[in-house]
């Protein structure tokens, strides 16, 4: 059973993180095939809920994900060079017949929040946050818990990321 860490040299140690060096997206699918197995087997009830996080990027409040940067080790200038330029952007429409003369940006009262699709920084900051609400799901004691009854190993599985 991985532990939680923040650290520079390995971020997570989480066993329900599946992107990780050496971990194989096959090894998630297992992971969900085994629980699904454990609880028919033993009877007890489990739900599985298939999440797509098409608009993730979109849905990331700044100040949480300030928050986290830093906890994770970002510098708080680059996070919030990041976050402001982010905040301060204009978006036109494109299309075959040119660029829009109008564009959608921020307003006083309600500023532009996200990290943008193809900011290269956001499928990171999308795993730190989410490596965060898992630990929160975790401390709470939400998921599933494990004990091989032969070697008495105990795990939790909240999640397969």
């Amino acid at each position: 059973m991985g532990s939680a860490c923040c650290s520079k040299v390995r971020v997570c140690a989480y066993d329900e993180i599946f992107s990780e060096k050496g971990r194989l997206s096959e090894d998630g699918a297992l992971a969900k095939t085994l629980f699904c197995d454990i609880s028919r087997q033993l009877r007890i009830p489990a739900a599985i809920a298939s999440v797509d996080a098409s608009n993730c990027y979109d849905r990331i409040a700044h100040a949480i994900a300030s928050l986290v940067f830093t906890a994770f080790g970002v510098s708080a200038n680059a996070s919030k060079t990041m976050l402001s330029a982010i905040q301060k952007i204009k978006f036109f429409l494109r299309t075959a017949y040119g660029d829009s003369d109008k564009c959608a940006q921020s307003t006083v009262e309600v500023r532009t929040q996200g990290l943008c699709q193809g900011n290269c920084a956001a499928p990171a900051g999308w795993a730190v946050i989410s490596i965060a609400i898992l630990g929160s799901h975790k401390k709470k004691g939400h998921g599933a818990h494990f004990l091989c009854p032969i070697s008495e190993l105990k795990t939790d599985l909240a999640a397969i990321l």
